[in-house]
């Protein structure tokens, strides 16, 4: 491995502290506008049915992953990362204000329009975000020394989720006030906003010298690398493997707020408590995540998040039956599920980048994180069978899926070794 230029301490303290300030002010931004508990609400008052909702999650995260591999070819030979990172960031804010302006102001003999536009706009705004997150990662890994990322990544969890269970409260105001859709077009006007401060702060980072660039490659001959990677290195496809379980798991998020839409006892402001709950339960987990991390290594957090989400389809699947048991209780017991949630968002936000990072070697960062990414990217794009599978079979069958990959996650997770045993990648 090559090891790069250390910076000074203060510059590492200033990457620190611009790192966790554009981490909480974009977990801020995203509560505002979440794709599992705003965004599935948004899309079916607007008419959309379960196929919509179901690509919701694939877009805002599978399109985020697919560009990377492709990104990693113009990034990788770069000797600065930083610039492309608020290049491709100011165009992904930009299409945000664009959405919110659309839904607020927009005539509402136009309004048929909106979820086509929307759903347009999403995905150009994240297949966007998917370059200026892979330059994001590369310089994640320069600026922050490795033994403070466990650290790092439980911080940036703790502020921004706190900053998020406000949210919840904020959004159940919004929604609760506007009309319809004007308050979806504030909230996206304020994500907007959020977005924009989030991306100056992190333009005040200190960036490193490269030591070592690889030769510029055009898209088809790294993916030819990315091939051989895979071949050579087994640790990581195993990784790459494990980290898909955790895809099924997600593929019932979107739906666990509109199948807790159709009972007993739900408001629209109900849409915020959820969404409190579950940035509640992201911010309590952090301090167990991030312990974890320190003291045993990243594989016993992807453990545990994928034991914290199988518990989440099956209490969805419990709520109605304990709702007509106990009238009012299954209110609760989905705000359980999204306790989950949080929780499970939380320590694989923590578990899988760091673990990432202490697999890929430093000079070859960037195409390992592209390649994770395009090939999570790929994972996402299938699961928009979940709207399939709703529209089919009913949330059951997609529910009982998404516990089965959570355990199918565990099994494969504690047979894979720690990073520190990883024999060297054959050709590195």
């Amino acid at each position: 491995m090559i090891d790069e230029p250390a910076l000074e301490p203060a510059a590492y303290r200033r990457n620190f502290i611009c790192g966790v300030g554009n981490s909480t002010l974009f977990a801020f931004g995203e509560a505002l506008s979440s794709s599992s508990v705003v965004l599935p609400v948004y899309v079916t008052l607007l008419g959309g049915g379960p196929l919509l909702v179901g690509m919701l999650n694939p877009i805002a995260v599978g399109a985020w992953y697919l560009p990377q591999l492709f990104a990693s070819a113009l990034l990788q030979h770069q000797p600065r990362k930083l610039p492309y990172y608020v290049v491709f960031n100011s165009i992904r804010i930009a299409i945000w204000g664009l959405m919110g302006a659309l839904t607020l102001l927009a005539p509402r003999a136009y309004h048929g329009l909106l979820l086509p536009a929307f759903i347009s706009l999403l995905l150009i705004a994240t297949i966007i975000s998917g370059f200026s997150g892979l330059a994001s990662m590369d310089l994640l890994g320069r600026i922050v020394q490795p033994w403070r990322r466990p650290a790092f990544f439980g911080w940036r969890f703790v502020f921004g989720g706190t900053l998020a269970v406000f949210s919840g409260a904020l959004v159940k105001l919004i929604l609760g006030w506007a009309p319809f859709p004007e308050g979806y077009g504030i909230l996206f006007l304020m994500t907007f906003a959020i977005y924009a401060l989030a991306v100056f702060i992190f333009s005040r980072v200190v960036e490193p010298p490269v030591a070592k660039l690889p030769p510029p490659v055009n898209p088809w001959q790294q993916l030819q690398r990315g091939m051989e990677l895979l071949r050579n290195d087994p640790y990581f496809t195993r990784f790459l493997i494990a980290r898909t379980t955790q895809v099924g798991s997600e593929m019932s998020i979107p739906f666990y707020i509109v199948f807790a839409s159709q009972q007993p006892g739900f408001t629209e402001g109900s849409t915020g408590i959820y969404l409190s709950i579950g940035n509640l339960g992201a911010v309590v987990s952090v301090y167990f995540w991030s312990r974890i991390s320190a003291r045993h290594g990243n594989r016993p957090v992807l453990g545990g998040v994928s034991a914290v989400i199988f518990l989440a389809p099956l209490l969805a699947m419990a709520a109605p039956l304990i709702n007509s048991a106990i009238p009012g209780a299954g209110f609760y017991v989905f705000g359980l599920v999204f306790a989950c949630v949080g929780a499970f968002t939380a320590g694989a936000n923590i578990g899988n980048p760091s673990l990432l990072l202490e697999i890929a070697p430093e000079h070859d960062r960037t195409i390992y994180i592209g390649l994770t990414n395009t090939f999570l990217g790929l994972a996402y794009i299938v699961s928009i069978a979940a709207g399939v599978i709703v529209a089919l079979a009913g949330y059951q069958v997609l529910f009982l899926f998404s516990a089965f990959t959570a355990v199918l996650g565990v099994l494969y997770i504690s047979l894979m070794r720690s990073p520190q045993e990883r024999p060297e990648p054959v050709g590195q």
